[in-house]
Protein backbone atom coordinates (compact mmCIF):
# COMPACT_ATOMS: atom_id res chain seq x y z
CA UNK A 1 0.00 0.00 0.00
CA UNK A 2 1.44 3.46 -0.86
CA UNK A 3 2.21 6.21 1.99
CA UNK A 4 1.13 9.72 1.43
CA UNK A 5 2.22 12.84 3.17
CA UNK A 6 1.11 16.31 2.82
CA UNK A 7 4.19 18.04 1.94
CA UNK A 8 5.50 22.32 1.40
CA UNK A 9 8.55 23.64 0.07
CA UNK A 10 8.95 27.30 0.66
CA UNK A 11 12.21 28.35 -1.18
CA UNK A 12 13.65 32.00 -1.82
CA UNK A 13 14.65 31.78 -5.29
CA UNK A 14 18.85 32.77 -6.36
CA UNK A 15 19.45 34.39 -9.49
CA UNK A 16 21.87 31.75 -10.92
CA UNK A 17 20.95 31.13 -14.96
CA UNK A 18 24.58 30.51 -15.23
CA UNK A 19 24.28 27.10 -13.43
CA UNK A 20 20.54 26.53 -13.41
CA UNK A 21 21.10 23.13 -11.60
CA UNK A 22 21.51 25.30 -8.64
CA UNK A 23 17.59 26.38 -9.16
CA UNK A 24 16.04 23.42 -8.10
CA UNK A 25 13.33 23.43 -5.99
CA UNK A 26 11.86 19.63 -5.95
CA UNK A 27 14.06 16.64 -7.07
CA UNK A 28 11.96 13.34 -6.46
CA UNK A 29 13.58 10.72 -4.98
CA UNK A 30 13.59 6.93 -5.97
CA UNK A 31 11.06 5.08 -5.02
CA UNK A 32 8.63 8.39 -5.12
CA UNK A 33 5.64 10.53 -6.71
CA UNK A 34 5.09 14.14 -5.93
CA UNK A 35 1.73 15.40 -7.27
CA UNK A 36 2.27 19.14 -7.09
CA UNK A 37 -1.09 20.68 -5.90
CA UNK A 38 -0.03 24.45 -5.95
CA UNK A 39 3.44 26.33 -6.86
CA UNK A 40 2.78 30.24 -5.44
CA UNK A 41 5.43 33.24 -6.75
CA UNK A 42 5.82 36.08 -4.81
CA UNK A 43 7.26 39.07 -5.37
CA UNK A 44 9.41 41.18 -2.12
CA UNK A 45 11.05 43.68 -4.52
CA UNK A 46 9.95 47.02 -4.90
CA UNK A 47 10.12 46.88 -8.62
CA UNK A 48 8.42 43.82 -11.24
CA UNK A 49 10.02 40.91 -11.73
CA UNK A 50 9.81 37.96 -13.92
CA UNK A 51 10.18 34.20 -13.33
CA UNK A 52 10.70 30.90 -14.94
CA UNK A 53 8.97 27.62 -14.01
CA UNK A 54 10.22 24.43 -15.47
CA UNK A 55 10.07 20.87 -15.25
CA UNK A 56 12.07 18.08 -16.40
CA UNK A 57 10.65 14.64 -16.87
CA UNK A 58 14.40 12.83 -17.54
CA UNK A 59 17.07 14.13 -14.58
CA UNK A 60 17.51 17.82 -16.23
CA UNK A 61 18.33 17.06 -19.77
CA UNK A 62 14.86 17.87 -21.48
CA UNK A 63 12.75 21.25 -19.72
CA UNK A 64 9.45 21.71 -20.45
CA UNK A 65 7.92 25.32 -19.42
CA UNK A 66 5.42 25.60 -16.86
CA UNK A 67 5.81 29.48 -16.82
CA UNK A 68 7.83 31.80 -19.41
CA UNK A 69 8.67 35.01 -18.29
CA UNK A 70 6.10 35.80 -16.12
CA UNK A 71 5.98 39.31 -14.89
CA UNK A 72 4.91 39.44 -11.16
CA UNK A 73 4.11 43.14 -10.36
CA UNK A 74 5.48 45.05 -6.81
CA UNK A 75 4.21 42.73 -3.44
CA UNK A 76 1.99 40.85 -5.80
CA UNK A 77 1.37 36.80 -5.41
CA UNK A 78 0.96 34.52 -8.67
CA UNK A 79 -0.65 31.00 -8.53
CA UNK A 80 1.01 29.40 -11.40
CA UNK A 81 -0.31 25.59 -11.75
CA UNK A 82 -4.32 25.53 -12.65
CA UNK A 83 -4.18 21.74 -12.44
CA UNK A 84 -1.73 19.26 -10.52
CA UNK A 85 1.40 18.41 -11.97
CA UNK A 86 2.85 15.02 -11.08
CA UNK A 87 6.32 14.79 -10.97
CA UNK A 88 7.92 11.17 -10.67
CA UNK A 89 11.59 9.66 -9.92
CA UNK A 90 14.13 12.07 -11.03
CA UNK A 91 11.89 14.63 -12.10
CA UNK A 92 12.88 18.04 -11.37
CA UNK A 93 11.16 21.29 -11.00
CA UNK A 94 13.13 24.52 -11.42
CA UNK A 95 12.54 28.35 -10.74
CA UNK A 96 14.36 30.96 -12.27
CA UNK A 97 14.02 34.96 -11.41
CA UNK A 98 14.84 38.20 -12.75
CA UNK A 99 16.86 38.86 -10.06
CA UNK A 100 17.89 37.03 -6.66
CA UNK A 101 16.52 37.04 -3.04
CA UNK A 102 14.04 38.51 -4.18
CA UNK A 103 11.23 35.95 -5.10
CA UNK A 104 9.99 33.79 -3.14
CA UNK A 105 8.03 30.30 -4.19
CA UNK A 106 6.08 27.96 -2.17
CA UNK A 107 5.19 24.57 -3.11
CA UNK A 108 2.55 22.56 -2.19
CA UNK A 109 2.89 18.50 -2.86
CA UNK A 110 1.75 15.31 -2.06
CA UNK A 111 4.75 12.91 -1.32
CA UNK A 112 3.40 9.55 -2.70
CA UNK A 113 5.79 6.19 -1.65
CA UNK A 114 5.70 3.95 -4.94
Amino acid sequence: MATINASSAQVLIVEDTATPVNNNVLLVPASKTYLVKSVVVTNTDASARTVKLTWSDDGGSTLFSLAEDLSIAVGASVQILKAPQTLETTDILRCHASTGAVVELSVNYLDIDV
